[in-house]
């Protein structure tokens, strides 16, 4: 062979394996710029991700209804009965009524019969009327005609010519005719009266020389 052919033969197989050792090089940088990304099992959702991860690896939809449970709780409500305690009717006339006050209707009218039992029920009002049942009749009574009273209450007969029913300054308020039944909203008169409540809910005194006691609660 000539030797200006086997030259050129020669610089072509040195430029084919130049051209050979480049592209070897260019891919194995390529190669070595290359992230390859795993799973990593212990990583936290994803916060736009509709799914939570449990202990186990098991997943399961965070978007859940929540069941409120409401404990049943009786209450127990006390109804006190009042207490019924038996007394006497202090008057031959009187009228038990369908409330406690002068202006209520008449439930009976009980005439001729003092000294009958009846049977009050609870406490007076402040007024001193008392919720009373009389032989079936149930209603209210005026204090002055109950014997004996409840505690700090008195009841008598008023004695005298004119007995008469004063306010605290000693203007007149009424006059009791004598042998009227009186309420006394106390145990004992102070400076010589008796401090006495009337049927219609006023208030006033009276002389103790004016009242005859019966009886205190």
């Amino acid at each position: 062979m000539p030797i200006a052919a086997a030259a050129a033969i020669l610089v072509v197989l040195v430029a084919i394996v130049g051209i050979a050792v480049v592209s070897s090089g260019g891919s194995s940088d390529d190669r070595s710029d290359t992230t390859i990304t795993t799973p990593d099992d212990d990583a936290a959702p994803d916060a736009d991700s509709n799914e939570s991860y449990d202990e186990q690896g098991t997943t399961y939809d965070d978007e859940y209804d929540e069941t409120t449970t409401t404990r049943a709780t009786t209450t127990s409500e006390t109804t006190t009965t009042p207490a019924t305690r038996s007394a006497t009717l202090f008057s031959g006339d009187a009228k038990v009524r369908s409330a406690p006050n002068l202006y209520a209707s008449d439930v009976t009218r009980i005439t001729g019969h003092e000294n009958d039992p009846i049977d009050v029920i609870g406490e007076p009002t402040a007024d001193g009327w008392y919720h009373v049942d009389y032989q079936g009749w149930d209603g209210y009574l005026f204090g002055a005609f109950v014997i004996p009273p409840a505690p700090g209450w008195c009841v008598g007969t008023s004695v005298g010519p004119t007995p008469y029913v004063t306010d605290a300054t000693g203007g007149e308020i009424t006059d009791e005719k004598s042998g009227n039944k009186v309420l006394m909203s106390a145990t004992a008169p102070t400076n010589g009266r008796w401090p006495v409540v009337l049927p219609g809910g006023a208030r006033g005194f009276v002389s103790d020389y004016d009242i005859e006691l019966r009886s205190c609660g």
